[in-house]
C-alpha cells in the first residue's frame, strides 16, 4: 500500500505510482534523458558552416585522409534506436579542360566516447558534374546538396561525428581537375544539418 505524506507541500497525490501532468510544477526541471519521445519525433537538430577559406583548391579525389576538409559535426544522441536526418550542402567550382571529368563529394562518419577526430568511415562518395566525352572549358559553379536517412549502430552516451570532404575526380586516366571550396557572400559556404529522430 502507498504511504500518504501529508501537509502543505507533502506529496498526497502519487499514491498508485504514476506521475501525471498535475504532479509536476510548471518550474520543475526534467532531464531531456527521462523523457522517451514518440517515434517520428526530432529530438535535436545540430548544425555547422563550414569555415574553408574561399578559393581553397585541390586536384585530390576525397577519401578519409585526402581531399579538402570542409568540417566536422558532432552528435550525441538522445535516445536509443534514433535515426538521423543528414543534410549536407556543398559549394565549389571548378573548370573542365578535358572528358571524364567531375567533382566527388564525401561524407564520413565516426562513433565512440567524445567527439571524434580522422580517420573517419566513407559512407557517401558520388560524382558530381560528371560529364562524359562532353569537354568545355567553362568555370562551373555548384552548389549540390544530398539528404539521407543515416541509421548508425551506437550505444547512448556515444557521439556521432561526420566528416564532409570534397575534391577532384574523374572516369578514365585523365588528369584530375582543378576544383575550389566557395565560401563568399554570393557562393555560400558548405554545410550539414542532421536531425535526430525518435525510433
Amino acid at each position: 500500500m502507498a504511504t500518504e505524506i501529508s501537509g502543505s507541500t507533502g506529496v498526497n497525490k502519487i499514491q498508485d505510482g504514476t506521475i501525471v501532468n498535475a504532479d509536476i510544477a510548471s518550474g520543475a526541471a526534467i532531464a531531456g534523458t527521462k523523457l522517451v519521445m514518440p517515434t517520428g519525433s526530432v529530438l535535436q537538430v545540430a548544425h555547422y558552416t563550414s569555415t574553408a577559406a574561399n578559393g581553397t583548391s585541390t586536384t585530390v579525389e576525397p577519401t578519409n585522409s585526402a581531399g579538402i576538409v570542409l568540417g566536422i559535426l558532432h552528435v550525441t544522441p538522445q535516445q536509443a534506436g534514433s535515426s538521423f536526418l543528414v543534410t549536407a550542402t556543398w559549394s565549389y567550382n571548378w573548370t573542365q579542360v578535358n572528358n571524364y571529368e567531375c567533382v566527388n563529394i564525401w561524407l564520413g562518419r565516426k562513433i565512440g566516447t567524445g567527439n571524434q577526430s580522422a580517420p573517419f568511415t566513407q559512407i557517401k562518395k558520388i560524382f558530381t558534374d560528371y560529364n562524359g566525352a562532353d569537354s568545355g572549358a567553362n568555370d562551373i559553379y555548384r552548389r549540390p546538396n544530398l539528404v539521407f536517412i543515416d541509421t548508425p549502430s551506437y550505444s547512448l552516451g556515444q557521439t556521432i561525428s561526420y566528416e564532409q570532404r570534397f575534391g577532384s575526380g574523374r572516369g578514365s586516366s585523365n588528369a584530375y581537375p582543378v576544383v575550389y571550396a566557395r565560401n563568399q557572400s554570393n557562393m555560400p559556404p558548405p554545410n550539414i544539418i542532421v536531425q535526430e529522430i525518435a525510433g
